[in-house]
């Protein structure tokens, strides 16, 4: 299967929205969309809101590439070694992006409370 890749500085186009790229973005491509339970160091992930479980999947996932909104960043005290995209829409930005991967790889991708 091919595997459909994307440069971090790739993204804000592909997400036709303003997106602020702060963090490790160097040395990560993206392979897949993936909610925060099955992402992997590849993976692309948002998040919504600022609720408990979804810090806490945040903080647990391996995905190393998030899309999220300027206050949920500002709330973090560790941003360690991911790259995060700053947005005001982050599901608007995570859709769009998500059309520029294969549709075999994003098949795996359900809306449906995978991601917060």
């Amino acid at each position: 299967m091919k595997v459909s890749r994307i440069e971090i500085s790739q993204l804000q186009e592909k997400a036709g929205l303003k997106i602020e790229i702060k963090g490790n973005f160097h040395d990560i491509d993206v392979t897949n969309p993936a909610n925060f339970e099955t992402a992997d160091s590849h993976s692309l992930v948002f998040i919504n809101n600022s609720d408990d479980f979804s810090f806490q999947s945040l903080v647990k996932t391996k995905a190393r590439t998030i899309i999220l909104k300027p206050e949920l960043y500002n709330k973090l005290t560790n941003q360690d070694k991911r790259c995060y995209l700053i947005t005001r829409n982050p599901k608007l930005a995570f859709t769009r992006i998500v059309k520029a991967f294969d549709k075999r790889r994003v098949l795996g991708y359900t809306s449906k409370g995978n991601n917060p």
